[in-house]
C-alpha cells in the first residue's frame, strides 16, 4: 500500500508535532535539518508544553507527586508525545531526579497501591516508572528489562 498521500497530506497540515514525528519516525529525518529545528521550537513554544517544562524544580524534579496531572509519569509522556526530544535537559533532569529518589519515587500518590501492585506483577510502581523511562527512549534500562520479564513470565503462567 501507498502511505505517500497521507503522509504529503501531514507534512502540509499537520501541527507542529504530528510534523515532526511523522519526519522523524516515519521518514527517518535527523532532528538537526533546518526544517526539524523549526519544528522543535514551534513545539517547545507551544503553551502546554511551555506549562510542563516550567513545573521543574531545582533539583530536577517536574512537578509535584509522581503519578498524575502536572507530574513526572504525565508531564514526561506528553512532552515525548508532543515531540520534544528525549535528551532536553527538562526531561534528561526529571529521569535523573526520579533515578535519584530510588525506591522511593513514588511515595505520595502511588505510595500504598502501587507497591501492592509490583509485589502481584500488575503493574503499579515499578511499571510506571519503567514506561515513564521507556517514553524517553530509555528501554534498555535494566529495570524495565526486569518489568518486561516479570510481566512476560506472568502472561506465560496465566496462559497455561
Amino acid at each position: 500500500m501507498n502511505y505517500s498521500k497521507s503522509v504529503q497530506f501531514l507534512l502540509d497540515y499537520a501541527c507542529p508535532s504530528i510534523a515532526y514525528r511523522t519526519r522523524k519516525e516515519l521518514l527517518g529525518e535527523s532532528k538537526n535539518t533546518t526544517k526539524m529545528i523549526e519544528l522543535q521550537k514551534q513545539i517547545l513554544n507551544d503553551p502546554k508544553v511551555k506549562h510542563i517544562l516550567s513545573l521543574q524544580k531545582e533539583d530536577g524534579w517536574l512537578g509535584g507527586a509522581f503519578h498524575g496531572t502536572d507530574e513526572p509519569e504525565s508531564g514526561i509522556r506528553y512532552l515525548c508525545e508532543k515531540g520534544v526530544e528525549s535528551d532536553h535537559p527538562v526531561i534528561q533532569r526529571a529521569l535523573e531526579a526520579i533515578e535519584i529518589r530510588g525506591k522511593g519515587f513514588d511515595d505520595g500518590s502511588l505510595e500504598h497501591v502501587g507497591k501492592v501492585l509490583d509485589e502481584y506483577h500488575f503493574g503499579g510502581s515499578q511499571m510506571i516508572k519503567a514506561c515513564v523511562f521507556a517514553y524517553a527512549g530509555r528501554e534498555k534500562e535494566a529495570f524495565i528489562q526486569e518489568q518486561i520479564k516479570k510481566h512476560y513470565l506472568l502472561l506465560i503462567m496465566l496462559q497455561t
